[in-house]
């Protein structure tokens, strides 16, 4: 017989409280419009068996299966399977595991009359939006079928609950205490941070342990290792965890590197500032010293005439100025 590992251990000690597996039908998967009670529900053995296409006889094992029923009455028998990935080949196993509910009923003959249907819920636990398709005509990788085709094949589907999409509306649905879990993904898909909200836990251990395993984070590992023994727990007194302080060590050091960064910006821009300063108070020099030589020139050229070169080199004034005067000189004599 195979053995459990114990990631399935863990989903399976919160979801088989009644309560918990009763707000997730009633709410989750018909929309708060379900009438499925506690007292209701069975606990059914979550192994069977199946012949392969080599006729080998083969395990396989449920994560949840619960039967409900009223009185003597078997209405459905729900199974629940997690999923922390998205994966197109439930296809293959989703029809196997309600078949093998069925197909179980008949082999042991308890039931007479009429037998139970079975259905089957897949919760998902992912970060990522589940990008998986949820029926069997909608897969890829089946053969394209023209219609009159296509309408004769099953089209096997499954209900998919991707915890990390609901709203909020949907989340409030919920009366258990894996409300939180849903909330916990919600709120790390939307905004990669957790904001607890008041609410008590009744199964404290059982939903930090199911939420580390699914998510890997290790974000609840103190309160994890608490020893609850039956306490209730309120999400308001939930302290920071490694992963959430280490968050906000990096939001600090982030501020701290842009508060940074802004003050050198400043002093360049101030730097800047004072050099263009500098460079309008050499323009002004250089405008005044324009018009003091041409004023010169003018003087030096009508006193001195074609001396004035002369004159003015022995003044000290440049060669590049001396070429201006130069042309000055020719353009007023031309004139």
């Amino acid at each position: 017989m195979a053995v459990r590992n114990k990631k399935d251990i863990l989903e399976k000690s919160l979801l088989n409280y009644p309560e918990v597996f009763c707000d997730i039908f009633n709410n989750l998967v018909l929309k708060g419009q379900g009438t499925m009670r506690p007292e209701d529900l069975r606990e059914k053995n979550i192994w069977s068996s199946y012949m392969d296409a080599e006729g080998e006889t083969r395990e396989q094992y449920r994560d949840v299966l619960m039967l409900w029923k009223k009185h003597r009455t078997h209405i459905l028998l729900v199974g629940v399977e997690n999923m922390t990935a998205p994966d197109d080949s439930l296809f293959l196993k989703i029809p196997e595991y309600d078949s093998s509910v069925l197909r179980k009923q008949l082999k042991e003959g308890k039931i007479k009359g009429k037998v139970t249907p079975a259905v089957t819920i897949v919760l998902y636990y992912g970060y990522r939006k589940w990008n998986a398709p949820e029926d069997f005509h909608s897969w890829k990788r089946v053969q394209s079928l023209p219609d009159e085709l296509r309408s004769i094949i099953t089209n096997y589907r499954y209900i998919v609950i991707d915890l990390g999409a609901l709203t909020e509306e949907e989340i409030h649905l919920l009366k258990s205490d894996f409300r939180v879990v849903a909330d916990y993904l919600s709120q790390m898909r939307r905004t990669k941070k957790y904001i607890p909200e008041n609410w008590t836990l009744k199964h404290p251990k059982e939903v930090f342990e199911l939420l580390r395993v699914m998510t890997g984070t290790r974000e609840f590992e103190e309160l994890e290792a608490l020893n609850w023994k039956g306490k209730e727990y309120n999400m308001t007194a939930y302290p920071i965890g490694p992963v959430e302080k280490m968050r906000r060590k990096m939001e600090r050091e982030l501020e701290r590197k842009l508060l940074k960064k802004d003050e050198v910006i400043k002093q360049k821009d101030e730097e800047i500032s004072q050099k263009d300063e500098e460079i309008s108070q050499k323009d002004e020099l250089l405008s005044h010293k324009d018009i003091v030589i041409g004023q010169l020139t003018k003087t030096v050229i009508k006193q001195f005439g074609s001396e004035a070169l002369s004159i003015l080199k022995e003044s000290g004034i440049s060669e590049s100025d001396l070429e201006e005067l130069t042309e000055f000189k020719t353009a007023s004599h031309c004139g």
